[in-house]
């Protein structure tokens, strides 16, 4: 962006560096033909007036281009920004139900530990009564 920029304004230097050195030229008036009629003006003030109007034009469409891009980025920032919370979100949710998971599990098998031991202490109870 930059170097258009910088390449725009070298342009325009030039532009109006030859038009002022040139100016008595550009305000000679010549015959010039419109169709339907013959008229006399400078041409060369309105070839210049035409390039101005050329690059303003320029100018101003650069300038909707570029508020359009700035729109368009926000917008997909903003879009960007509501999917990474519901990602997070997500996340945060698949982490709850893995720890509700590892817990059910953990008090299933402290469950059948305590059954297991009660099974281990009443065998041990069986045998020691026999002996």
């Amino acid at each position: 962006m930059r170097a258009r920029l910088v390449i725009l304004v070298a342009a325009i230097l030039l532009v109006a560096g030859f038009a002022a050195m040139n100016w008595s030229e550009f305000l000679r008036t010549a015959p010039l033909s419109l169709g339907w009629r013959v008229a006399e003006a400078p041409l060369g003030l309105i070839l210049l007036g035409l390039l101005v109007i050329t690059l303003l034009a320029l100018l101003a469409s650069s300038a909707v281009q570029q508020a359009d891009i700035l729109v368009e980025s926000r917008h997909l920032s903003k879009r960007l920004q509501g999917q990474r919370e519901l990602a997070e979100h997500a996340e945060a949710s698949r982490f709850t139900e893995l720890r509700t998971q590892l817990e059910q599990m953990n008090r299933t098998l402290n469950t059948r530990l305590d059954e297991f031991e009660a099974r281990i202490d009443a065998r041990l109870g069986e045998r020691v009564e026999i002996a």
